[in-house]
């Protein structure tokens, strides 16, 4: 009978240590679908954002909820270690470490920033943050941190920054996903900032172009326009005291034409240079100041009309405004018309811009063969947004541009 009450104990034993092993696994295996799914949904955050403070907003806030963290910063540096800048959030006042405190200890020099420099994940206790020969963990002194995780920031083999959490979880406790997490944040975050630092060169480069263009521009025609006024006031100058009185109207002619042509040229740059009204208001109002501010003052009659429901990206919207200035300094270059039509249409899931005028028209074929640059320019642009861009144009019937995209 002992033996028999003795065997049910033991058995009672294994099943009982068997249910707490399997419930421990079921709680590490709902762990690991929470854990992934918010990784997906980090990564998902942050991905492609041009915004990386947003993005360091939405990361830390979420670090904040999973490891229970007291203080979350991202601390970025350059090539050269001469500038450092720090994002930092923490739930509580007093927890937040400052910057000139901070990047001492991430100088290229320093112990840590020679381990960071490897590329792996370091978990640091409490303790052992202060027997760092820069004491890293001074600098949490108001956050009640048991542990510090550092996620280094790689690119190309190259650290350029490091993710920091400092948490109440014990470094004994952090199990192999969260570490795995941890790196795969630290990763997104480098991604993220390769990206912004690429956007931002393209950007520096499109300004650059964007210079030059108006300074050939400037010197191509308001420039040329001002000499030519000063070689024909010269001219008028010497015919008047010579009394010749029909070549000073002659004269006085041509000084009126070189006059307006270069208001209306200098009017359509300074345009250009003004703040962007697209940002602020959107197309609509955009178009509207454009015929406003140089097609009506340059003596076309402008129409614009507006109709239908659109919404357009940010992107769509810059690329289209830029397709229907390139159209519209056209036509106030070389198509000598009297009038100049907008449309925006918005229609079934299409949006379409069209641009038309009744100057004297060109024909398509030879236009590119000789040329043509502003009709690529154009298109190129269309094709940065997935939008079809046509053009019909006859020999003293007028120019029509469309461009046809997917809302």
């Amino acid at each position: 009978m002992k033996e028999r009450t003795a065997e049910l104990i033991a058995t009672n034993e294994q099943l009982d240590h068997e249910a707490t092993e399997r419930k421990k696994l079921e709680q590490s295996f709902v762990q690991r679908i929470e854990w992934l799914s918010a990784l997906n949904k980090i990564h998902q955050k942050i991905t492609g954002m041009a915004d990386l403070p947003q993005a360091y907003e939405n990361l830390s806030d979420t670090i904040l909820q999973l490891l229970d963290a007291r203080t979350v910063f991202v601390l970025r540096w350059d090539e050269q270690d001469t500038q450092f800048e720090m994002n930092c959030r923490s739930p509580s006042e007093g927890s937040t470490p400052a910057l000139e405190e901070i990047k001492t200890i991430f100088l290229r020099e320093t112990p840590l920033r020679q381990d960071i420099e490897l590329g792996n994940v370091i978990l640091l206790s409490a303790d052992q943050t202060a027997l760092l020969p820069a004491p890293l963990g001074g600098c949490f002194q108001g956050a009640s941190f048991q542990s510090l995780i550092l996620g280094p920031m790689m690119i190309r083999q190259a650290a350029v920054g490091v993710l920091g959490i400092a948490t109440s979880i014990p470094v004994q406790d952090f199990n192999l996903l969260q570490v795995d997490l941890i790196e795969r944040m630290s990763f997104d975050l480098a991604s993220l900032i390769d990206d912004a630092v690429l956007l931002d060169q393209t950007r520096a480069l499109a300004t650059l172009e964007e210079r030059n263009r108006l300074a050939r521009e400037l010197h191509d025609s308001v420039a040329q326009a001002l000499y030519g006024i000063s070689l024909f006031t010269d001219a008028t100058r010497l015919a008047l005291d010579s009394n010749r009185l029909e070549i000073v109207r002659q004269h006085l002619g041509e000084l009126g034409e070189l006059s307006r042509e270069a208001m209306t040229d200098m009017r359509l740059l300074i345009f250009e240079l003004r703040p962007p009204i697209l940002e602020k208001e959107g197309l609509v109002a955009a178009l509207q100041s454009r015929l406003d501010s140089v097609e009506a003052k340059a003596g076309f009659q402008a129409i614009f009309r507006s109709e239908g429901v659109f919404h357009l990206s940010q992107d769509q919207e810059s690329e289209l405004y830029r397709i229907a200035q390139e159209a519209l300094n056209n036509v106030i270059k070389h198509a000598h018309a009297d009038q100049v039509r907008v449309d925006l249409t918005g229609v079934a899931g299409r949006f379409r811009l069209m641009i038309e005028d009744d100057g004297v028209g060109f024909d398509p074929e030879t236009a590119e063969q000789g040329g043509g640059q502003g009709f690529r320019n154009m298109r190129e642009r269309a094709d940065l947004i997935g939008a079809r861009c046509s053009m019909q144009s006859v020999p003293g019937q007028g120019t029509k541009i469309s461009v046809e995209v997917k809302q």
